[in-house]
């Protein structure tokens, strides 16, 4: 059975990595509206603004508070993010995912990956725990432990950022280089 040393470190990284994509999108919405508009979705900078408002709520509320319904909208958020690139992916979309403001970050499958993992985490941490705690709260409860925890849930998050970030990149890259050999 998994247990909330496993499953905590990756969830509250998740709403790290959320807290962050929607600061991104409330103080540079353009590119994310434009990953929406080519999508043929509706959406502009105060959608986005709206979307990004949502992810630092979800991932601050689980980040303080926990709980089943906090943890479940992050999971939900990450699924949707999930949907959106796979969707991009497979209709050729031609643009930034939008999840780190201004810089250029096409949808890739790693990303998707990563969100549906963090998806399934949330889900599992939800259903696993009756009353999952906050980070906040783990940090109160047992200083060492929960110091520990948010160092690991911190490094996971920056891991994270770069795989998406670079990896694609590096692996487009790769291929430029194979096939000019």
């Amino acid at each position: 059975m998994v247990s909330f040393a496993v499953l905590a470190p990756v969830v509250f990284a998740a709403c790290i990595v959320l807290c962050a994509s929607g600061v991104s999108k409330l103080r540079r919405p353009r590119a994310a509206a434009r990953a929406l508009r080519a999508s043929g979705l509706p959406g502009g900078d105060v959608t986005v603004r709206a979307i990004g408002a949502v992810e630092v709520a979800a991932g601050t509320l689980v980040l303080i508070w926990g709980r089943v319904p906090a943890v479940l909208a992050v999971g939900a958020l990450f699924m949707g993010f999930a949907a959106f690139l796979a969707s991009a992916l497979l209709r050729h979309v031609d643009a930034s995912c939008g999840c780190f403001a201004e810089r250029d970050l096409p949808p890739a499958w790693l990303h998707v990956v990563l969100d549906v993992t963090a998806a399934l985490a949330a889900l599992a941490f939800a259903t696993l725990q009756r009353s999952p705690p906050g980070l906040v709260a783990f940090v109160a409860r047992s200083p060492a432990q929960g110091l520990a925890l948010a160092a690991g849930a911190a490094l996971i998050a920056w891991l994270a950022t770069q795989v998406v970030l670079l990896v694609p990149a590096a692996f487009v890259s790769y291929k430029g280089r194979a096939r000019a050999a």
